[in-house]
């Protein structure tokens, strides 16, 4: 099976001289010297033999023969293991390869191919790769489940209406991590309904991820005032955007299809928050999950926060949790701002209902802990 679709640095290698912690790793004898009588020009395995060994180092006993029990053999599985300069792949046909940009430490034995290749059977495609600057094709194996990894080791969705899209999440020590997963995706005019979604999932916007508006001539829309529609296209959900050069272009979400996840409404208590934080059936933007969460809330723009609070009561030993919760923010300085109304289930209901809550705007509530500025958040009264 041949297909040519798209799936949507050079890596410079520094060798360290570092003694190890700990004992010698070659015992120093009157015979034979550091350098086992002249066999070694440094302790380490992958120096001697990087064909054989990929860490590890070497030992030399009173005969002055070399000994490698303390070494590490290079992975001999073939397809899609990991390698490097120390531990190459194990095949002729096979190319030590990276797959993604966004991941360009990491590199994944693959076999090259061209248009109208087969790759061998059916469950096998080969692809090109546009996740990298290179372009290159790869026999990819079509096995990888919803929110798998996909494409960075060597296999692609199995369902070819999946998209393999790129997953940002924020670590507790706001380090951002980037993987690829199969996803689920629908279209801008399915937002917040079921649309062509399994059933219980509605198709919502895919965290950190952006599509620009394209002219006719195929070039960006550029605007200039962000978080506004200026001249982009604001039928169509595109707003006008900054870059992380600085530059401003119209664009929009992509979206996929999930589960979408509750609004946090109570900032006033640390178990408000953290009945929200500790729940992981309610923590958005997850690994290997689809729960994301709602765009929007009336006026608001709703965000995925990583955040960590300490839970425990005064009198117990500090217990801090780190999760990821949806934050409606809004502007306290703008009087008009529509933050919405729920009722006493915290539904979201028109404020016009019976027995409806108006939510108010609440500066610095939180803090986001990537910028370390306030957030202003709407939120129960």
């Amino acid at each position: 099976m041949s297909y040519s679709r798209s799936v949507l640095s050079m890596l410079t290698v520094f060798t360290l001289w570092a003694c190890p912690a700990g004992d010698d790793p070659l015992p120093q004898t009157s015979t034979c010297g550091a350098d086992c009588n002249g066999q070694l020009s440094t302790p380490y395995c992958q120096d001697y033999d990087g064909s054989l060994y990929s860490a590890g180092t070497m030992g030399c006993n009173g005969a002055c023969v070399l000994e490698t029990t303390s070494c590490t053999p290079v992975d001999q599985s073939g397809e899609f293991a990991t390698c490097n300069n120390f531990s190459p792949c194990q095949s002729d046909d096979l190319s030590c390869a990276i797959l993604d940009d966004t991941a360009s430490t990491s590199k994944t034995c693959v076999r090259p191919c061209s248009e109208g290749d087969s790759c061998g059977d059916e469950t096998y495609a080969c692809l090109e790769n546009p996740m990298t600057a290179a372009d290159d094709a790869y026999c990819f194996k079509l096995d990888a489940q919803r929110d798998e990894t996909c494409v960075t080791n060597g296999h692609y969705c199995s369902d070819f209406e999946q998209l393999c899209g790129q997953v940002i999440t924020v670590s507790a020590t706001s380090q951002i991590v980037t993987t690829r997963e199969c996803k689920v995706t629908c279209a801008y005019s399915e937002v917040n309904t079921q649309g062509s979604c399994p059933s219980e999932e509605l198709c919502l916007p895919a965290p950190y991820n952006v599509q620009p508006e394209i002219t006719e001539d195929l070039e960006y829309v550029s605007c200039t005032t962000p978080n506004t529609t200026d001249v982009c296209n604001g039928d169509e959900g595109y707003g006008c955007t900054q870059l992380n050069t600085g530059a401003s272009i119209c664009a929009r979400s992509i979206y996929w299809c999930g589960t979408p996840m509750p609004i946090l409404l109570d900032y006033y208590s640390a178990e408000g928050i953290g009945a929200v934080l500790t729940d992981t059936s309610k923590n958005c933007n997850m690994a290997n999950t689809h729960q994301y969460c709602p765009g929007t809330l009336e006026d608001s723009t709703v965000q995925c926060i990583t955040m960590s609070l300490d839970v425990s009561a005064e009198s117990e030993d500090a217990d801090i949790k780190t999760g990821s919760i949806c934050v409606a923010t809004c502007d306290p300085d703008d009087t008009s701002f529509d933050c919405g109304c729920i009722d006493t289930e915290e539904n979201i209901v028109a404020c016009d209902s019976e027995g409806a809550i108006t939510l108010l705007c609440i500066p610095g509530a939180l803090n986001d802990p990537s910028t370390g500025t306030e957030i202003a958040v709407c939120a129960k009264p």
